[in-house]
């Protein structure tokens, strides 16, 4: 009989647990910026056991899940460094950005990817976040940010959809972008900047142009914001009309824009927005009522209501969470949060 091996000894706090770091995390994985659409959801996973990688994930109504991208990617983007916004669902085509070169790829079904954009002068020199396909599926606009020698340069570019062609600068001159957003039918675009020293939630300028079938931007032209006002989610409403959330009063509030006029849909003291961190944080979404789907409360009691423009009203649902992320998506009725 060989003897028992005695238990060995440590210092306090040195000893060696069976339960390790990496094991911890690989069963934590993460799910990011839900979007809906017909018959089917689909969102980010982090997944640490595959070495971090962030893959896109498609779950249908007929109870079947399954990975969109394929293994080898890795849907992330480094614009800004903190992410969001690395892909875009169109029915059965994707559009990523893929962490390892930062290049823009397509999918289409079951297809493989292929990039879009063309190779960088050096490696990760040219990142693409935030990015919308204008309506009849021509462009696709983004923010891109250059790292050529010196700071890097942000600007807004309009993409040939199909690869066809090199990028086109859209509109440059700040030192931040984000929020390209297309018009239904095509014939504006809404976007943010802002500029150092700010952040986007001290203070940014929220613009409208006209959107060229080119992809170029005409007559743009300043719809709120400034150097104390922040703006956050600009979007359109499925009639075309601007909404946006602003802090001009202290609060971040729901506005729109009719007519060259600026309108509070629900004035409150209290947050119906967030610091944008990250590209593509969305607090509210458009339903077929004509009502609109919102997060309010932030910082204190946040809680998913439905508002009526009409009134101002709020009916909030009756819901056991205490605490939402900001990604709120609707396609029709329903809702991704």
């Amino acid at each position: 009989m060989g003897k028992e091996k005695a238990p060995g000894s440590a210092p306090y706090g040195a000893w060696r647990s069976p339960i390790t770091a990496q094991m911890v995390a690989a069963g934590q994985i993460g799910v990011s910026e839900p979007h809906p659409e017909p018959g089917a959801v689909s969102w980010l996973e982090l997944r640490p056991s595959e070495g971090g990688r962030y893959v896109l994930v498609r779950a249908t109504d007929d109870g079947r899940t399954l990975d969109v991208t394929p293994p080898g990617t890795n849907v992330r983007t480094r614009v800004h460094e903190y992410g969001g916004g690395a892909f875009l669902v169109k029915g059965e085509t994707v559009f990523f950005s893929n962490f390892e070169d930062q290049r823009l790829y397509r999918l289409d079904g079951d297809g493989q990817p292929r990039p879009i954009t063309p190779e960088p002068p050096e490696p990760d020199a040219h990142r693409y976040a935030d990015g919308r396909l204008t309506p009849h599926g021509r462009w696709f606009v983004c923010v891109r940010e250059r790292h050529e020698g010196g700071e890097p340069v942000n600007e807004l570019v309009a993409i040939p959809a199909d690869g066809s062609g090199d990028p086109r600068i859209v509109a440059s001159g700040h030192d931040f972008f984000s929020n390209p957003r297309p018009s239904p039918k095509g014939r504006r675009m809404a976007w943010l900047s802002w500029d150092h020293p700010r952040m986007p939630w001290d203070g940014g300028q929220l613009w409208v142009a006209e959107l060229s079938a080119d992809g170029t931007l005409e007559e743009p032209r300043l719809v709120a914001g400034g150097p104390e006002e922040s703006i956050f989610q600009p979007d359109w409403s499925p009639e075309g009309i601007l909404h946006f959330v602003s802090d001009r009063t202290g609060w971040w509030n729901l506005y729109r824009e009719v007519d060259g006029r600026v309108e509070a849909l629900a004035p409150r003291d209290e947050e119906f927005g967030v610091p944008a961190w990250l590209f593509d944080m969305s607090t509210y979404a458009f339903l077929p009522s004509g009502r609109i789907a919102c997060l309010h409360g932030f910082a204190h009691d946040t809680r998913l209501g439905i508002l009526d423009p009409a009134t101002g009203r709020i009916d909030d649902l009756d819901l056991p969470y205490t605490a939402f992320r900001s990604w709120l998506e609707s396609e029709g009725a329903r809702l991704a949060f």
